[in-house]
């Protein structure tokens, strides 16, 4: 399992109306329209887990999404 900084998840895909979801772990992403959260995991088979910052999960299977890591020096 991979952690990553930012997702982005295109839902509905092919459809007319795609509206992509924005997740960040990263505050300063807040403005540009991510929705903050707590983790995000890539299982490596194609499934996104989102760690809400209440704890909750959210879990995506079956869609397209393009993620980010950050490398801090």
């Amino acid at each position: 399992m991979m952690e990553v900084t930012q997702i982005i998840i295109i839902t509905n895909e092919n459809f007319q109306g795609d509206r992509p979801e924005f997740f960040t772990t990263k505050e300063k992403y807040v403005d540009h329209g991510y929705i903050l959260v707590k983790k995000i995991f890539l299982d490596g088979n194609g499934e996104v887990t989102i760690v809400n910052i209440n704890g909750s999960q959210r879990m995506f299977s079956g869609f397209k999404y393009e993620a980010t890591t950050e490398v801090t020096e």
